[in-house]
């Protein structure tokens, strides 16, 4: 009859408003007219596209809101109508400040997870320097100086020539000492 009329069934109505979520706010609007829903839910000009929806924010009586926008071509008409929904953003933020929470605990938890695991394998990784630290502690505790070589069986790959080198300076700490213990006797014979 030449206007242009909605009429929304109240369990619609009731999915809007649900006390579990945001406030929902809505509106319909044809050629600059509210049709139906808040007539203090404006539409921006120029959203007269039809390409998609379009989102912004928005304050509806000094609240945030986060505003959904799209344009529809109806049959029979000659512009398209706008349709808006609204919904205020305190859960949003609420539900977003608890993600960041608990991403902040699980990151935190991964941290010390990852800090034991290094401090457990870097213990594990020494685990034969202290052998082979025990091992030329023993010697150091003998009453007679011990020059045999320190075994090779057990000794980390990364460390093996340091050990090798090792090896070599104690045959060589031996013959210098069998040289000075030969000098010792010799002389004190002579003597």
């Amino acid at each position: 009859e030449g206007y242009i009329t909605l009429d929304l069934p109240p369990s619609a109505l009731g999915m809007l408003e649900n006390v579990d979520r945001d406030n929902v706010y809505y509106s319909v609007i044809y050629r600059g007219k509210v049709i139906t829903g808040y007539p203090e839910l404006t539409a921006d000009q120029g959203v007269n596209s039809l390409e998609n929806i379009r989102f912004r924010d928005g304050l509806f009586h000094g609240v945030p809101i986060r505003i959904a926008m799209e344009a529809k071509l109806v049959p029979q008409l000659d512009s398209p109508i706008i349709v808006q929904v609204a919904e205020t953003t305190k859960n949003r933020r609420a539900v977003a400040r608890r993600m960041m929470i608990s991403l902040m605990a699980s990151e935190l938890f991964l941290l010390l997870v990852i800090a034991s695991l290094i401090i457990f394998a870097i213990d594990w990784g020494l685990k034969p320097l202290a052998a082979l630290r025990r091992t030329v502690d023993g010697r150091i505790a003998q009453p007679e100086l011990d020059f045999a070589p320190l075994p090779l069986k057990d000794v980390p790959q990364e460390i093996l020539p340091f050990v090798s080198a090792f090896n070599t300076l104690l045959k060589h700490v031996e013959a210098t000492f069998e040289t000075l213990r030969r000098f010792t006797s010799d002389a004190s014979h002579q003597l």
